[in-house]
């Protein structure tokens, strides 16, 4: 599993792919660490290729031992696309210190027959940073 990660500021976005294959029911296990400049976690949220696979679709995410979703969270709580203005896609309630901590989590697919075809369900975690990135204008 490949973590993309983009900063801006003191702000660093990490982008977590979930693939899933075509069987019914798939459950997906993740788990990354941290790096030791980030401070918080102050934001998640989730995105699909195929839309389709949003309803009835768990996800389970712990971090550093502290659930932040429960077992039967579903996805669409925290689901959001482009039609969301950027400054709220982000469920913020989460305010919780890192510092080199690990977040895993459980993704579960939620359909009821196999799926026509494979898909990724993507988890975007916003974090806040000690680094500060100089923009030049």
């Amino acid at each position: 599993m490949k973590i993309d990660k983009q900063s801006k500021g003191n702000v660093e976005f990490y982008r977590i792919p979930i693939d899933v294959d075509t069987e019914a029911g798939q459950i997906v296990e993740f788990s990354i660490v941290t790096e030791i400049d980030h401070r918080r976690i102050i934001g998640v949220m989730q995105q699909f290729s195929d839309e389709t696979a949003i309803p009835g679709s768990i996800l389970q995410m712990d971090v550093d031992g502290v659930e932040i979703f429960p077992t039967g969270f579903e996805s669409a709580l925290i689901y959001s696309d482009e039609s969301v203005a950027p400054d709220d896609r982000f469920m913020k309630y989460i305010n919780r210190e890192i510092n080199q901590v690990r977040i895993k989590g459980k993704f579960t697919d939620g359909s009821a027959q196999a799926a026509f075809a494979a898909y990724t369900a993507h988890i975007y975690l916003l974090m806040r940073t000690d680094k500060f990135i100089s923009e030049e204008v």
